[in-house]
């Protein structure tokens, strides 16, 4: 039997996908520190032996370091309105080699026994650079710090497990990962094109909200994230993933504020901003969001004012947009199922928030109502594919 047309057009889009991944993997350029991993791996494996105790609630389950970069370019708004630009470039190391000037330079560890401690340390001071050496020197203080930590919470749950009959759920590991990939597409942007895009959204605002305009603050960033991972279970991965971001926040001189923003990640500058505009030049993309964070605070503004035409400070019943009422719901609902706060609720009987009652449960009175909080850069959602989200996995 053949194929529906359903069908034809699923197997062109896994087809596609693969056929993009392929063509990464070709264009494969490995951060200049992604060198650490195999280092730090060794010395997450050799934390995890040299301090393993057999005393209950402080043996050692995982140990993990994780070592973060941010650089890139940021067009925003100063007071009068002129856009300024900060960007990292490239420096000389002692060496003589080329290299990236970091915004972060971090550094991470985790440990695992009846409970988690993780520690961290900045590596960068004032410095934009940091030698290779100092990262793995400073990762054997750092993880001793962390295990040490991690050993005295753990022995006081074990206490709680020994003395209160406390409940204790072992954590699910996942199987061992070896992950590598640069999403990075666009390592040069247009300084020009970026500072054009500003102020285009700037003048749309001044002009739409008139004697009503009072401040606004206007950001193009594009952040590249790196980060370097391993655990003792014998997983590590680098990544380089870029974030790009265009927000608008305008206030009237009433004193209330509209905000928008487009954002993703793992695209150009180009692909983010015409994701969900994709018929718009990048111009035409600016002065339609900034038109409609004016149109908003005019609305705010008329609002306010009927509010204070019903005397004011009263509760009143509001409709939701639903970007809106998703940031709610992933702020609200999201955060609070997340793995490590339901385990702390499990212990906690007088949590801030506590669901576990509800896991597994109805959430809502209408049967319909679904969530999906997806950390991938492109999601599928029925027959609608989001690409370049701003979240993600690793």
């Amino acid at each position: 039997m053949g194929m529906t047309k359903s069908e034809e057009k699923t197997e062109e889009k896994k087809d596609k996908k693969e056929k993009e991944e392929d063509e990464n993997k070709e264009e494969l350029v490995k951060d200049e520190y992604a060198q650490l991993v195999p280092d730090m791996l060794s010395t997450a494996q050799r934390g995890k032996v040299s301090f393993q105790e057999k005393t209950l609630g402080r043996e050692l389950n995982r140990t993990h370091l994780y070592f973060s970069t941010k650089y890139g370019t940021l067009v925003e708004t100063n007071a009068k309105g002129v856009p300024v630009v900060m960007s990292t470039g490239t420096e000389v190391d002692a060496q003589g080699n080329m290299k990236v000037q970091r915004f972060h330079i971090g550094q991470r560890a985790e440990a695992n026994t009846k409970d988690r401690s993780v520690k961290t340390v900045n590596l960068a001071g004032n410095d934009t650079l940091v030698q290779d050496f100092k990262v793995i020197s400073s990762s054997f203080p750092l993880l001793e710090q962390t295990i040490e930590d991690a050993k005295k919470k753990g022995e006081a749950v074990q206490k709680k497990i020994d003395e209160e009959n406390e409940e204790y759920w072992e954590p699910f590991y996942e199987e061992p990962i070896e992950f590598s990939a640069n999403y990075d597409a666009q390592t040069d942007v247009d300084l020009n094109l970026m500072k054009e895009l500003v102020a285009q959204a700037r003048q749309v605002l001044k002009r739409e909200l008139g004697s009503k305009f009072d401040t606004a603050e206007i950001r193009l960033i594009k952040l590249t994230e790196t980060s370097q991972f391993a655990a003792s279970d014998g997983s590590k991965y680098d990544v380089v993933l870029p974030r790009i971001r265009f927000s608008i926040l305008a206030k009237s001189k009433m004193g209330n504020q509209a905000f928008r923003s487009i954002s993703g990640c793992g695209g150009t500058l180009e692909e983010i901003l015409k994701r969900d505009y994709p018929d718009k030049a990048l111009l035409e993309i600016a002065t339609h969001i900034a038109t409609k964070v004016a149109n908003e605070l005019q609305d705010i503004d008329r609002a306010q004012d009927a509010i204070q035409a019903l005397g004011g400070g009263e509760d009143v019943p509001v409709i939701l947009s639903s970007s809106v009422a998703g940031v709610l719901a992933h702020e609200m609902m999201g955060h609070c199922t997340e793995g490590d706060i339901i385990l702390e609720n499990k212990r906690t009987k007088d949590a801030d928030v506590n669901l576990k009652a509800r896991i597994g449960g109805q959430i809502s009175e209408n049967p319909n109502f679904t969530m999906i909080d997806d950390g991938s850069i492109h999601v599928t959602a029925g027959d609608k594919e989001l690409r370049f989200c701003w979240a993600q996995y690793r």
